[in-house]
Parts: structure tokens; C-alpha cells; sequence
């Protein structure tokens, strides 16, 4: 009765580890870093736990080394019990393995990212994501979700179909949910803030996403278009935002499109020889025409109209001549135009330098 007590208490523990009606071929197979449990029936010096190391090997102190990795449970207690033949009369040998917790790293665009652990073998990406709180709804991007193992190239999976692949995940994995192309709309628009597009946006997308701009303050004639760089871009929208050359213009990941206000003025200074020189107050470029006849037009008779500078905003100058169709020069906000004196002869001057070269000339020959 106390034997067959112990094997009803036995076949009870090992009964979860194995599947009922399926073939041995579909049992559970023993991997490295399981741990096992021998006992051999009426000798309990015959039992040991045992540690399946990296390289799928086991040491039972009967029989030495064994390699099972890969092995199924019942193919490891057939080779037991035929080693321990030479030892025991007909051996019954029972394996019981220990639950051994494994862990996984999820990170990314995930509620809680962190090391989390399982019991199973494997687990699906799935829970594996689950156990870390799910993806995040908005930001993340599941058709890139990527999974990396020791010793094994990385692999990209995408989790949108559904149901979508299994996807095994083992002790040590790490999964790593990337980021949607994340981009921000600011300025003069109905709702601005961050937004999240799957690989890139126009910046006419980009607006719509925001709302659109805000009637009668917005303009669409100078936005700009902030790159994760720091560097700066012009766009230009017209009215549709459909046709416009500004809806070219691609915005990536950290990217920030700005739309100014449509009334907001800026100045240009305008200095030399014209009426009224000083600032002057404009909405985005003028031209260097448009500029003169702010400050009242040149002093034509004495202004150079011929060599006109303009003092771009990284210091540089640029002459422009105003009698041959540089009046269209663009002059931006924070920029200055200088009208030069043009060259004139002193002629009292001149007569009285060459009488007195003369006069000196008389002298020296007396």
C-alpha cells in the first residue's frame, strides 16, 4: 500500500509536465538552464537534481556526463534506466522537472518597461509585451517590433495583422517596440502639439493633423520647418495645401513644423544717402525697391545707385544695382540697406592742386 501510494504521488507531480494522447516526439525537450529532478524508486541514494548546462549536458554522479539536450523526458529516463542496469535490478526511474522562473526584457513604447519573468519554456511576443504592460497606443510602432536573442542576428516582426505570427520567446530575449515617426506642429494652428505617422508626413499633412491653421492669424506664405539637427527650412503652402510646393517638403522623425502669425511685423533697417533713413516695419521679405520707397526714396543726387548694399543677417554684403533691374532683390526681416554717396569731383579743389603744382614747378626751374 505505501508503494503504491508514492507512485499515485509521483505520477500526480510529473503528470503536468507532460501533455496526455500526444506522441513522444511532441513532449516537452529538456534546454539548457533546466533544472531536473532523478529519483529512482526504494533508492533514494540513487536520486539527484541535476542542472542542464549551456553547453546541453548533465553530470549524474551513477553515470558521468550525459548530453541531453534536446532530449524528451522520456527518452532521458529510457537512457537512465538502461545506464543503471549494471547497478540496480530492473531500476524504475521517474524526471521531474523544476519550474524555474525565466525572464525577459521588453522595452520602447511599451506602459512599463523593465525585466519581467515567466515559468513557461517559451513564451508568445504577445505576452511577453502583456507582461509589460501592453504597447503604448499611440506611439508605438508594431510593425517593426524587433527581438533580440544571444548569438542570433536581430529580427523585425510585425504584430498588426491579426492574429499575426507566433512568435517564440525564450529565456534572456529582449524585445524592443520602436517608436512612430514622431513630429510637432506649432504656432497658429487650431491644435498644436506632438503627432505620431507611420515612416514620415508632408508638411501639409503635418497641418491637417493639427487642425489647420487658425482663421485670419496663420499664414501659410512663410513656414518653417525645424529639423532635429537644429537646422531651419523654409516651406510655403498656398490656400488648398494640396498643389503647393511646401507639401514637398518631408518632415522626420523629431522634426517641428511652425506656423507663424500672419500679422506679426518684423523690421528692416534702411541707412545712407535716402530721405528718411531708420527702421521700418514689414511682414517678411521686400523687396530692395520697396525698401527705398519706405525711407522716402534715394538722395538721387548724390546716392549711388549704381553699388547699393545689402547686409544679409550672417554678416555678408551684397551690392545690387538698381539701375539694372536689382530693384527685385529680396531683403529679409533683420536685414539693412545701405545707399552709398557715389563718387563726385571737387573740382576747386582739383584747379587749386594743379595751380599750386604749377606755381611750385616755376619755382624750382628759377
Amino acid at each position: 500500500m505505501r508503494m503504491a501510494a508514492l507512485l499515485s504521488l509521483l505520477t500526480f507531480v510529473v503528470a503536468p509536465t507532460r501533455l496526455p494522447a500526444q506522441s513522444e516526439a511532441s513532449e516537452y525537450r529538456i534546454r539548457p538552464g533546466d533544472t531536473l529532478r532523478i529519483v529512482v524508486l526504494n533508492r533514494v541514494e540513487y536520486g539527484q537534481e541535476v542542472f542542464v548546462r549551456d553547453d546541453g549536458r548533465i553530470d549524474y554522479f551513477v553515470l558521468g556526463s550525459i548530453d541531453v539536450d534536446d532530449m524528451t523526458l522520456g527518452a532521458l529516463r529510457t537512457a537512465l534506466v538502461d545506464g543503471l542496469r549494471g547497478h540496480l535490478t530492473e531500476p524504475e526511474v521517474l524526471i521531474v522537472p523544476v519550474p524555474r522562473e525565466a525572464f525577459v526584457y521588453v522595452g520602447g513604447q511599451v506602459a512599463s518597461p523593465g525585466k519581467y519573468g515567466f515559468m513557461e519554456p517559451v513564451i508568445d511576443v504577445r505576452k511577453a509585451l502583456a507582461l509589460a504592460g501592453s504597447a503604448l497606443p499611440v506611439s508605438s510602432d508594431l510593425s517593426r517590433v524587433l527581438v533580440l536573442r544571444a548569438g542570433e542576428p536581430v529580427e523585425t516582426y510585425d504584430l498588426t495583422t491579426a492574429p499575426g505570427p507566433h512568435i517564440e520567446i525564450r529565456r534572456g530575449d529582449v524585445v524592443y517596440v520602436p517608436e512612430l515617426c514622431r513630429i510637432r506642429v506649432t504656432g497658429n494652428v487650431r491644435e498644436p502639439g506632438v503627432f505620431y505617422v507611420q515612416g514620415s508626413a508632408t508638411a501639409g499633412y503635418a497641418l491637417s493633423l493639427a487642425g489647420g491653421i487658425v482663421d485670419d492669424q496663420g499664414t501659410l506664405a512663410r513656414l518653417s520647418v525645424l529639423r532635429a539637427d537644429g537646422s531651419t527650412e523654409p516651406a510655403r503652402l498656398d490656400s488648398d495645401a494640396l498643389t503647393a510646393e511646401g507639401a514637398e517638403v518631408v518632415l522626420r522623425h523629431g522634426d517641428a513644423l511652425h506656423v507663424p502669425n500672419a500679422y506679426l511685423v518684423e523690421e528692416i533697417s534702411v541707412v545712407g544717402y535716402v530721405q528718411s533713413p531708420g527702421l521700418y516695419r514689414v511682414r517678411g521679405p521686400v523687396s530692395v525697391g520697396r525698401a527705398l520707397a519706405l525711407a522716402g526714396d534715394a538722395v538721387r543726387e548724390e546716392a549711388n545707385l549704381g553699388e547699393v548694399d545689402i547686409v544679409r543677417i550672417d554678416g555678408t554684403v551684397e551690392k545690387v544695382d538698381l539701375r539694372s533691374g536689382g530693384s527685385s532683390v529680396a531683403v529679409r526681416p533683420g536685414e539693412t540697406v545701405r545707399v552709398n554717396r557715389r563718387f563726385q569731383m571737387n573740382w576747386p579743389m582739383l584747379f587749386s592742386a594743379v595751380s599750386t603744382a604749377v606755381l611750385l614747378t616755376s619755382l624750382v626751374r628759377n
